[in-house]
């Protein structure tokens, strides 16, 4: 199994046994967030590479977002599990061109949230999701903007 999977299958059993409520759950989502963006980046630099399968704190932080603000209940962890898993191999726009953007020790954590949060389980606007102090629905215009001039 890869991985990101079992670090995603891990984060699913935890939200499942770990009675969080609303409050607890974001302060793990921010706490996670945090400690991904310091850790993650040490370890890039003592393996000498980028995004190595051994880091999945980022799944971990994207999972606890695609539900965020649902009921935990089987059908929806087992749901947004599945969906989390595709949207991460698949990676769809803006998650893809959200792993170039921004800084390096940041990219990883912005672009796996990105995957939880597509997601038909609700809509939510980009607006509401964070990267640092930049707005994601910033890069995500500019994004578009540059894609657009390319055309």
């Amino acid at each position: 199994m890869a991985p990101g999977t079992v670090g995603s299958l891990v984060t699913l059993v935890a939200l499942w046994v770990i009675p969080f409520n609303q409050p607890a759950l974001l302060g793990t989502l921010i706490a996670v967030t945090a400690l991904g963006i310091w850790a993650g980046s040490r370890v890039e630099r003592v393996l000498g590479t980028k995004d190595p399968g051994v880091i999945v704190i980022d799944e971990v932080a994207g999972m606890v977002l695609s539900v965020l603000t649902l009921p935990r209940t089987v059908p929806v962890l087992l749901t947004a599990f599945v969906l989390f898993r595709l949207f991460d191999v698949w990676k769809p726009f803006p998650a893809r061109e959200s792993q170039y953007a921004g800084r390096p020790d940041r990219r990883r954590l912005c672009a796996d949230p990105h995957r939880g949060r597509a997601r038909p389980l609700r809509a939510t606007p980009m607006s509401e999701v964070r990267e640092g102090q930049a707005s994601i629905s910033h890069q995500f215009v500019a994004d578009v903007s540059r894609m657009s001039r390319n055309v």
